[in-house]
């Protein structure tokens, strides 16, 4: 990475993920361009939303070009779900033998057309080369290898309404699921109390989250240690502030439960592989003591890695 820059997506132009509207975007991009001196016409898009369906499955061990006609020919077993309007992709993720049968793991992947068309439009729009699309999964696949030690790899990247669980064999993607949870129920919290502020957007929520433990560190809303969020809050009514404490997190329970099932999940077709730890990614890796209520909730060591 030679140069990287951030700027807030303006308002109203996603919907699940497909672009609706380009025109503040792309002025707003060609201004960061310019003071960021980026010059390159060539975009890859990493493609992050909870319509993209993704299915493990196993095989009968076949040639490598007779892969894709296979899983094309079975995709609607995975997917109950009308494949003209989806483009299907795969993964090999490991050749096994069960009960002396050979087979091929596939991660498969389907990914609505809509979703993949609103991506060639943006680029059309803002004058961009289109050299490629990829996955969030993907994406986290290749930090992994890159960034977490340990043999067994497992992240959790949090995001705003989403929530994606990645487990790693060495190289190998043993597991990867998509938990429609995120943290936007509990940032919701911090703006409906109005305890920092009245009409706060969701962004300055979120620095609040950042900043301050807005989270009981167990789920039933008590806390390990009753202490104000920092040392100028005695203007800040206690009692206010504990029952938002309870409030956020109980606002994280559906995503924590889910997070719970899918790793027992795991865990029960592994035991041979235990996880040891888990890295925290995405937006829940700022929010504050998110990562310590997980821990307690998992049983799992969750360490942030911003």
């Amino acid at each position: 990475i030679y140069n990287i820059f951030d700027f807030a997506t303006p308002q109203d132009m996603m919907a699940d993920g497909v672009i609706q509207d380009v025109s503040m975007f792309r002025s707003l991009l060609a201004t960061k361009l310019k003071e960021n001196k980026v010059s390159t016409k060539k975009v890859l898009f990493v493609l992050n939303s909870a319509r993209i369906a993704t299915r493990e499955v196993e095989i009968p061990a076949v040639k490598d070009k007779q892969i894709k006609e296979m899983i094309t020919m079975n995709a609607s077993d995975y997917f109950p779900v009308d494949l003209e309007q989806y483009q299907i992709v795969h993964e090999v993720l490991d050749r096994i033998e069960v009960d002396g049968d050979k087979k091929i793991k596939v991660s498969v992947i389907a990914v609505p057309k809509d979703l993949i068309r609103s991506y060639e439009l943006l680029a059309n729009a803002c004058k961009l080369q289109l050299v490629g699309l990829d996955y969030t999964g993907n994406a986290i696949k290749q930090l992994m290898i890159q960034e977490i030690p340990g043999e067994i790899k497992a992240t959790v990247k949090v995001d705003e309404n989403m929530t994606l669980l990645t487990i790693m064999d060495g190289n190998e993607v043993k597991l990867q699921r998509i938990i429609n949870y995120g943290i936007a129920e509990a940032i919701e919290e911090i703006q409906d109390s109005e305890i920092f502020g009245e009409y706060m957007s969701f962004s300055q929520a979120m620095d609040i989250a950042r900043r301050r433990t807005c989270i009981s560190i167990r789920s039933d809303g008590t806390l390990e240690e009753q202490r104000p969020l920092n040392p100028d809050e005695h203007s800040i009514d206690a009692e206010r502030i504990n029952i938002l404490r309870g409030n956020v997190t109980m606002a994280l329970s559906s995503l924590i439960s889910s997070l719970s099932r899918v790793i027992d999940y795991y865990q029960s077709r592994n035991p041979e592989k235990p996880i040891e730890k888990i890295f925290l990614i995405g937006m829940g890796a700022d929010f504050s003591g998110l990562s310590k209520l997980l821990t307690a909730e998992l049983n799992y060591k969750v360490i942030p890695l911003q």
